[in-house]
């Protein structure tokens, strides 16, 4: 099969339109060697030939696709260290239910995406643990709302989040990316799980996207949505909004992070722009927003 690039975790291309060096290094925070982070992948995943119908058979096999498998194998051992990894191993099945079903070998191959949705929770676990911040639950109880994952921020307070991973990449045509990397999706995506956090415990509430798309979603599409229709002035409680990305270059695996805090949130739900490092931070200080250390670009 030839080299080809799919989402949450694709190949950047090497136009001189490199990320720059905000985002944090894949290695940078890799807590178990490589060789035994792919060997876990393919415990928990299961052989190519399990797969066969679906484009993730291609991604376990390929020395392309190793080091997207070489991450996916770091969620893994940290979903086993922090003791939730049977949960997310019973997710994980859902994928399989769809191989053969269409459609099937391309970029939205249905099985591909399931998995995708499945995985990014434990992505995200492991973004936020490697930087600070500390486990606290996996789906909790709550009485009211709906908490995907409980962590504590680095100053010890309980931020409850929702983790989505909508939208799928689609093919090009023409020049032109059809079928995929549908905006409304995502935004959709963002304004279901604020409400699905509306009443949750906290203190802090944090909403994190993962489209699945080539490349990072505009921050400033995002932006614009958020701050339009009063959508986080009716959630005080609501710390932000954030996209997590990993970025994939020939020659760099980064961990792509941009933050939207709200601008409205009470003090008890606010986090510093210091919880958030190797991210881009949009925050309001004083009546005066700013993009801190730079804005996110397209």
């Amino acid at each position: 099969m030839p080299r080809m690039r799919w989402p949450s975790g694709s190949r950047s291309a090497t136009d001189g339109h490199m990320e720059t060096k905000v985002s944090i290094e894949a290695a940078a925070i890799r807590r178990h060697p490589a060789e035994e982070a792919l060997s876990f992948a393919t415990e928990i995943l299961g052989e190519p030939s399990a797969w066969s119908s679906s484009i993730v058979g291609y991604r376990l096999a390929s020395e392309f696709q190793a080091d997207w498998k070489l991450e996916v194998g770091c969620w893994l051992l940290l979903a086993r260290d922090l003791g939730f990894l049977p949960a997310l191993r019973a997710k994980i099945r859902r994928a399989t239910t769809r191989i053969g079903s269409a459609p099937v070998g391309g970029p939205n191959d249905k099985a591909h995406l399931v998995l995708n949705q499945e995985l990014a929770p434990a992505m995200v676990i492991y973004y936020f643990v490697s930087l600070g911040w500390t486990f606290d639950g996996w789906e909790p109880d709550v009485q009211n709302g709906d908490v995907d994952v409980r962590l504590r921020s680095p100053d010890t307070r309980i931020v409850d989040l929702q983790v989505k991973a909508p939208d799928q990449p689609g093919s090009v045509a023409a020049h032109r990316r059809v079928d995929g990397e549908f905006d409304e999706r995502v935004l959709t995506a963002v304004d279901n799980a604020l409400d699905q956090l509306d009443g949750t415990p906290g203190p802090c509430r944090l909403v994190v996207v993962s489209p699945q798309r080539t490349w990072s979603m505009d921050g400033n599409v995002l932006l614009h949505h958020l701050l339009s229709d009063d959508r986080l002035a009716k959630r005080p409680a609501v710390s932000g909004v954030a996209d997590l990305h990993l970025l994939r270059g020939l020659d760099q695996t980064l961990y792509r992070f941009t933050v939207i805090l709200n601008p409205w949130c009470n003090a008890s739900a606010s986090l510093p722009v210091s919880a958030f490092p190797h991210a881009r931070v949009y925050r309001t200080i004083e009546g005066v927003s700013e993009w801190v250390p730079e804005a996110p670009g397209g």
